[in-house]
Protein backbone atom coordinates (compact mmCIF):
# COMPACT_ATOMS: atom_id res chain seq x y z
CA UNK A 1 0.00 0.00 0.00
CA UNK A 2 3.19 2.58 0.81
CA UNK A 3 4.43 1.85 -2.06
CA UNK A 4 1.33 1.88 -4.44
CA UNK A 5 1.34 5.60 -2.47
CA UNK A 6 4.91 6.43 -3.22
CA UNK A 7 4.57 5.92 -6.05
CA UNK A 8 1.56 8.17 -7.11
CA UNK A 9 2.78 10.99 -4.88
CA UNK A 10 6.26 10.29 -6.49
CA UNK A 11 5.42 9.69 -10.60
CA UNK A 12 7.43 6.49 -10.29
CA UNK A 13 6.68 3.67 -12.01
CA UNK A 14 5.13 1.14 -9.76
CA UNK A 15 7.18 -1.41 -11.93
CA UNK A 16 10.16 0.09 -10.22
CA UNK A 17 9.04 -1.43 -7.14
CA UNK A 18 9.33 -5.15 -8.99
CA UNK A 19 12.85 -5.56 -9.90
CA UNK A 20 13.19 -2.10 -12.19
CA UNK A 21 16.17 -0.29 -11.31
CA UNK A 22 15.25 3.11 -9.61
CA UNK A 23 17.33 5.87 -11.55
CA UNK A 24 18.61 9.06 -9.21
CA UNK A 25 15.89 11.37 -9.81
CA UNK A 26 13.61 8.33 -8.89
CA UNK A 27 14.92 8.30 -5.26
CA UNK A 28 15.16 11.97 -4.77
CA UNK A 29 11.15 11.94 -5.60
CA UNK A 30 10.67 9.29 -3.60
CA UNK A 31 12.45 10.71 -0.42
CA UNK A 32 10.15 14.11 -0.90
CA UNK A 33 7.18 11.93 -1.06
CA UNK A 34 7.93 9.96 2.10
CA UNK A 35 8.83 13.16 4.18
CA UNK A 36 5.11 14.62 2.82
CA UNK A 37 3.51 12.01 3.41
CA UNK A 38 5.18 11.16 6.45
CA UNK A 39 3.33 14.70 7.57
CA UNK A 40 -0.12 12.82 7.13
CA UNK A 41 -2.12 11.49 9.91
CA UNK A 42 -2.76 8.18 8.25
CA UNK A 43 -3.67 4.50 10.09
CA UNK A 44 -3.56 2.21 7.07
CA UNK A 45 -5.31 -1.22 8.72
CA UNK A 46 -4.89 -4.21 7.30
CA UNK A 47 -6.27 -6.10 9.65
CA UNK A 48 -8.94 -9.30 8.47
CA UNK A 49 -12.05 -10.87 9.38
CA UNK A 50 -13.45 -7.48 10.89
CA UNK A 51 -17.51 -7.29 11.96
CA UNK A 52 -19.16 -3.83 10.96
CA UNK A 53 -18.94 -3.38 15.23
CA UNK A 54 -15.10 -3.86 15.19
CA UNK A 55 -14.78 -1.25 12.26
CA UNK A 56 -16.89 1.53 13.76
CA UNK A 57 -15.65 1.04 17.43
CA UNK A 58 -12.15 1.64 15.60
CA UNK A 59 -13.42 4.83 13.70
CA UNK A 60 -15.06 5.88 16.52
CA UNK A 61 -12.07 5.31 18.96
CA UNK A 62 -9.94 7.32 16.27
CA UNK A 63 -11.71 10.09 15.52
CA UNK A 64 -12.58 10.80 19.17
CA UNK A 65 -8.59 10.79 20.32
CA UNK A 66 -8.02 13.13 17.75
CA UNK A 67 -11.01 15.05 17.35
CA UNK A 68 -8.97 18.55 16.51
CA UNK A 69 -8.40 17.00 13.00
CA UNK A 70 -10.06 16.54 9.62
CA UNK A 71 -10.92 12.88 9.16
CA UNK A 72 -11.89 10.56 5.84
CA UNK A 73 -12.16 7.21 6.26
CA UNK A 74 -11.75 4.55 3.25
CA UNK A 75 -13.24 1.10 3.60
CA UNK A 76 -12.13 -1.48 0.45
CA UNK A 77 -14.20 -3.58 0.63
CA UNK A 78 -18.20 -4.11 1.56
CA UNK A 79 -18.35 -7.47 0.46
CA UNK A 80 -15.08 -8.16 2.70
CA UNK A 81 -16.46 -7.05 6.02
CA UNK A 82 -17.46 -10.07 8.50
CA UNK A 83 -21.33 -10.51 9.41
CA UNK A 84 -22.15 -10.12 13.19
CA UNK A 85 -25.19 -12.82 12.17
CA UNK A 86 -25.21 -14.86 9.22
CA UNK A 87 -28.46 -14.38 7.67
CA UNK A 88 -29.22 -13.71 3.85
CA UNK A 89 -26.69 -11.74 2.04
CA UNK A 90 -28.99 -8.55 1.40
CA UNK A 91 -30.08 -8.20 5.53
CA UNK A 92 -26.18 -8.63 6.40
CA UNK A 93 -25.12 -5.64 3.91
CA UNK A 94 -27.87 -3.47 4.74
CA UNK A 95 -27.01 -3.75 8.40
CA UNK A 96 -23.07 -2.64 7.55
CA UNK A 97 -24.86 0.32 5.14
CA UNK A 98 -26.74 1.35 7.87
CA UNK A 99 -24.21 1.17 10.59
CA UNK A 100 -21.82 2.88 8.44
CA UNK A 101 -24.57 5.85 7.65
CA UNK A 102 -25.27 6.17 10.95
CA UNK A 103 -21.25 6.40 12.05
CA UNK A 104 -20.74 9.33 9.69
CA UNK A 105 -23.51 11.10 10.62
CA UNK A 106 -22.42 10.57 14.82
CA UNK A 107 -19.15 11.59 14.20
CA UNK A 108 -19.78 14.03 10.92
CA UNK A 109 -17.14 12.69 9.14
CA UNK A 110 -17.21 11.31 5.57
CA UNK A 111 -16.59 7.46 4.83
CA UNK A 112 -16.21 6.05 1.10
CA UNK A 113 -17.42 3.05 0.60
CA UNK A 114 -15.54 0.53 -1.85
CA UNK A 115 -18.26 -2.22 -3.46
CA UNK A 116 -18.30 -4.71 -5.89
CA UNK A 117 -20.58 -4.89 -8.93
CA UNK A 118 -22.76 -7.79 -10.04
CA UNK A 119 -21.07 -9.69 -12.75
CA UNK A 120 -24.44 -8.71 -14.87
CA UNK A 121 -22.83 -5.17 -16.22
CA UNK A 122 -20.32 -7.76 -18.24
CA UNK A 123 -23.30 -9.68 -20.47
CA UNK A 124 -24.98 -6.15 -21.10
CA UNK A 125 -24.07 -4.56 -24.59
CA UNK A 126 -23.26 -0.88 -22.38
CA UNK A 127 -21.33 -1.69 -20.10
CA UNK A 128 -21.78 1.11 -17.80
CA UNK A 129 -22.43 0.43 -14.48
CA UNK A 130 -25.60 1.53 -12.86
CA UNK A 131 -27.42 1.52 -9.66
CA UNK A 132 -28.74 -2.05 -9.50
CA UNK A 133 -25.14 -3.28 -10.78
CA UNK A 134 -24.29 -2.54 -7.02
CA UNK A 135 -23.58 -6.53 -5.29
CA UNK A 136 -26.03 -7.79 -3.12
CA UNK A 137 -28.06 -5.20 -1.97
CA UNK A 138 -30.58 -1.73 -2.72
CA UNK A 139 -29.52 -1.02 0.75
CA UNK A 140 -25.85 0.57 -0.71
CA UNK A 141 -27.91 2.83 -3.39
CA UNK A 142 -30.77 3.60 0.01
CA UNK A 143 -28.18 4.40 2.69
CA UNK A 144 -25.23 6.18 0.62
CA UNK A 145 -25.39 10.17 -0.37
CA UNK A 146 -22.95 9.66 -3.17
CA UNK A 147 -22.50 6.57 -5.77
CA UNK A 148 -19.91 6.64 -8.03
CA UNK A 149 -18.72 4.54 -10.72
CA UNK A 150 -15.47 3.87 -12.59
CA UNK A 151 -15.88 2.40 -16.42
CA UNK A 152 -13.47 2.01 -18.98
CA UNK A 153 -14.22 1.29 -22.53
CA UNK A 154 -12.68 -1.84 -23.71
CA UNK A 155 -10.31 -2.37 -20.84
CA UNK A 156 -7.43 -4.22 -21.62
CA UNK A 157 -5.69 -5.20 -18.40
CA UNK A 158 -2.49 -6.46 -20.77
CA UNK A 159 -2.45 -2.81 -22.53
CA UNK A 160 0.91 -1.30 -22.48
CA UNK A 161 -0.55 1.78 -22.76
CA UNK A 162 0.30 4.17 -19.83
CA UNK A 163 -2.51 6.86 -19.94
CA UNK A 164 -6.28 5.99 -20.48
CA UNK A 165 -9.73 8.10 -20.53
CA UNK A 166 -12.01 6.76 -17.20
CA UNK A 167 -15.54 7.91 -17.20
CA UNK A 168 -16.33 8.79 -13.57
CA UNK A 169 -19.94 8.29 -13.58
CA UNK A 170 -21.73 10.03 -10.40
CA UNK A 171 -24.79 7.65 -10.53
CA UNK A 172 -26.45 9.61 -7.10
CA UNK A 173 -25.77 12.47 -5.04
CA UNK A 174 -28.38 13.28 -2.85
CA UNK A 175 -27.06 16.87 -2.27
CA UNK A 176 -26.25 17.88 -6.03
CA UNK A 177 -26.26 17.09 -9.71
CA UNK A 178 -25.31 13.45 -11.24
CA UNK A 179 -23.59 12.79 -14.65
CA UNK A 180 -20.17 12.25 -16.09
CA UNK A 181 -17.04 13.67 -16.52
CA UNK A 182 -13.66 11.80 -17.65
CA UNK A 183 -10.16 11.49 -15.77
CA UNK A 184 -7.13 10.49 -17.49
CA UNK A 185 -5.47 7.79 -15.51
CA UNK A 186 -1.67 6.94 -15.66
CA UNK A 187 -1.43 3.37 -14.86
CA UNK A 188 2.14 3.21 -13.87
CA UNK A 189 1.34 5.84 -11.03
CA UNK A 190 -1.70 4.33 -10.05
CA UNK A 191 -2.96 8.55 -10.25
CA UNK A 192 -5.95 9.93 -11.66
CA UNK A 193 -5.47 13.69 -13.15
CA UNK A 194 -8.32 15.93 -14.06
Amino acid sequence: MLQRIISSEAEISSLKWKGKPLSGKDYERAYRAIGEISNWNLEISDETKLTIKDICSTIRKFVTENDNENHLVLIDNLQFITPVFRRRRDLEIAEMTKELKFLAMELNIPIILVSQLTRDVETRRDKRPQMFDLRDSGSIEQDADVVVFLHQEKFDIHSTEEKSRIEVIIGKQRNGPTGTLELEFHKEYGRFVG
